[in-house]
């Protein structure tokens, strides 16, 4: 049984939204869904914001993690860096891989780190910030627990065809 450590985070920067990426075709990378938050059938996503960044102390040394604008997949997906004074990780797509390279070269142990945790996206006053002046967050919606809908935008129809006006 792994031994989960209590970390205290601090949002030093909440970042920005990108329309495009998150309400546009790729917008599914940039929403999470804490683990705190989760209900049976409707799950409220959370934006993975561009340019956030938390710190962390583990073992006495700070670690600071951000997000990033594209990664080694697309430029239209999350990247994340993490530094340590003056070391940093690699750009990495996923912020366990960025936290627990960091980490192993500093502490030479092979420790894994959760990058969510890290990153705050379990902890309710830094998910608050994170959706300060957001007017629509998608959802999913699980049906069955066979189907998952997500819901990314609503709006009315301009097609008159549609019969809606």
């Amino acid at each position: 049984m792994t031994k989960r450590r209590e970390l205290v985070v601090t949002l030093i920067s909440s970042g920005k939204l990108d329309p495009e990426l998150h309400y546009g075709p790729f917008s599914r990378s940039w929403w999470f869904i804490p683990s705190i938050k989760k209900d049976n059938n409707i799950e409220m996503m959370y934006p993975i914001r561009i340019g956030m960044k938390t710190q962390v102390e583990i073992n006495g040394k700070n670690f600071i993690t951000r997000i990033l604008k594209g990664n080694r997949v697309s430029v239209n997906q999350p990247d994340y860096v993490s530094q340590c004074d003056f070391d940093s990780s690699e750009i990495e797509d996923n912020p366990t891989n960025a936290i627990t390279s960091i980490y192993r070269q500093i502490f030479k142990t092979k420790t894994k780190i959760s990058g969510s945790i890290v990153m705050g996206f379990d902890n309710e006053s830094i998910i608050a910030k994170l959706l300060y002046n957001i007017e629509f967050h998608p959802y999913m919606i699980n049906i069955e627990n066979k189907l998952s809908v997500m819901v990314f935008g609503s709006g009315i129809s301009k097609n008159e065809a549609s019969g809606i006006i």
